[in-house]
């Protein structure tokens, strides 16, 4: 198949990067996440090709007809929503349509690449919270964890997954009850889709940000991690204004909270406007 062969039925499926609250907190959070993903696929009928779950938004290429699509990223968005109890601030969804394999492998390759566009100064393969671990490793790196979920009794494994819907008997998950990411992400069609993992690996390595978040509507560039950049910003909040959320700030308060950012670390303007959460062009024309 040509890179520029017409593909259909795969979307791009995605939260709003502008917002000031976290949708993880912690590891217990990120990993309730990644369970969702699974429970999510099973209910929807789509493939997951591959996912990034960040701090205050979500990537997925999924396999399936735009309403699959969505209706798996509605399942989502409600079923985290309950397990946290409800959101500080509304998680806003897009979805964009994938019609050519180049831009496939390009989009799975950006998804993949976020936590270092994030700042995180490791290779995708170490963060924890993506399908990333899982293309082009030898079995045995990848092999499944060890506890079986179905041995565990039932109201076990309701409390590991805040449901009581049923999983496949042969799933497993690690010691804190989340879930092996192999069992729901067709990692092996994605090996396929790239060929040779010289071709993963070039795909990987091209800095595509700007492009892909482009035509997505997003901002993504960053110069420090976003967990650290927006602790940053709290502190600088309780202390300049007295405020413990960024939310509650004024646009006059949140624009002197930019020029500290700016001046203190060096930030982009588009990763400022993610963290405060005004418009990129309002902030490019005042700092």
């Amino acid at each position: 198949m040509g890179t520029q062969e017409k593909i259909e039925d795969i979307y791009h499926v995605f939260s709003d990067g502008m917002r000031t609250a976290s949708l993880f907190l912690d590891d217990a959070a990120f990993a309730a996440g990644m369970n969702a993903v699974g429970l999510c696929k099973l209910k929807c009928n789509v493939e997951v090709l591959c996912f990034c779950l960040m701090d205050n938004h979500v990537h997925f290429i999924l396999s399936g007809t735009r309403f699959d699509c969505s209706n798996f990223i509605r399942r989502y968005k409600i079923w985290y929503a309950k397990w946290r109890g409800g959101l500080d601030e509304e998680m806003r969804i897009g979805i964009k349509s994938i019609d050519t394999k180049d831009y496939l492998l390009t989009a799975i390759a950006y998804v993949l690449r976020n936590p270092i566009a994030a700042g995180y100064p490791y290779l995708p393969v170490d963060y924890m919270w993506s399908s990333a671990n899982l293309y082009f490793r030898a079995e045995r790196s990848i092999s499944p964890f060890s506890n079986i979920i179905s041995e565990f009794r039932t109201t076990k494994i309701r409390e590991m997954l805040s449901t009581r819907q049923c999983v496949p008997s042969h799933w497993t998950a690690d010691v804190n009850g989340m879930i092996w990411p192999g069992h729901y992400v067709s990692y092996k069609k994605v090996n396929r889709l790239f060929g040779h993992l010289k071709r993963y690996m070039y795909y990987l390595s091209a800095t595509q940000e700007a492009e892909v978040s482009e035509s997505l509507g997003m901002a993504d560039m960053a110069v420090l991690p976003e967990k650290e950049l927006r602790k940053n910003a709290i502190e600088f909040c309780k202390a300049m204004f007295s405020k413990d959320r960024l939310s509650v700030l004024s646009v006059s308060d949140r624009l002197v909270l930019s020029k500290r950012l700016r001046k203190e670390f060096g930030c982009s303007y588009k990763q400022i406007a993610r963290i405060v959460h005004l418009d990129v062009k309002y902030l490019d024309g005042l700092l």
